[in-house]
């Protein structure tokens, strides 16, 4: 006979924490993505929306209200709002990578929990998580062309208050 094993001990209150990202590729490819990533939250804190939507240069975009957008113009339009005029100019972008799956070696599944702070207030339609942050899940396809990995498609959504 086994002897008992000891119950996990309960998760600590507060928020929970987020599982280990699943990164099993290349090293290089994965530090390949983990600049988007990077390159997300500098071009957002710096407010540089050219920077941030050249990202997606070339992919199928899906914003949180469901707009599809495949061009790069009004992507980049979009982000020079968001990051210019509205309520979250001056805001801070903060990335964690959930998941980062490699389905072949030239096609990636990327998972972002993307936190938004220091803004003046919520844009319309948005209820922060938390008071202070708003954040969304991002999923986005990647593919991998005469070496380098872009953004093929990306959806985002903004989490609800308690979730």
């Amino acid at each position: 006979d086994d002897p008992p094993t000891k119950p996990e001990p309960p998760a600590p209150p507060g928020d929970p924490p987020l599982p280990a990202p699943a990164m099993a590729g290349h090293h290089r490819d994965v530090a390949a993505i983990e600049a988007i990533v990077a390159t997300f939250d500098a071009a957002w804190t710096a407010q540089d929306p050219v920077t941030y939507a050249a990202q997606y240069a070339g992919a199928e975009w899906i914003g949180p209200n469901g707009a599809i957008q495949t061009n790069p113009a009004i992507i980049t339009a979009i982000y020079t709002g968001i990051l210019t005029v509205s309520p979250l100019a001056g805001s801070t972008r903060q990335s964690t990578i959930r998941s980062l799956t490699f389905l072949t070696g030239t096609i990636a599944i990327l998972d972002i929990d993307a936190r938004v702070t220091g803004f003046a207030a919520p844009p319309p339609g948005i209820v922060p998580w938390q008071p202070g942050i708003i954040r969304a899940l991002e999923k986005n396809i990647l593919v991998k062309r005469a070496g380098e990995w872009h953004i093929l498609r990306h959806q985002q959504i903004v989490v609800a208050p308690g979730i």
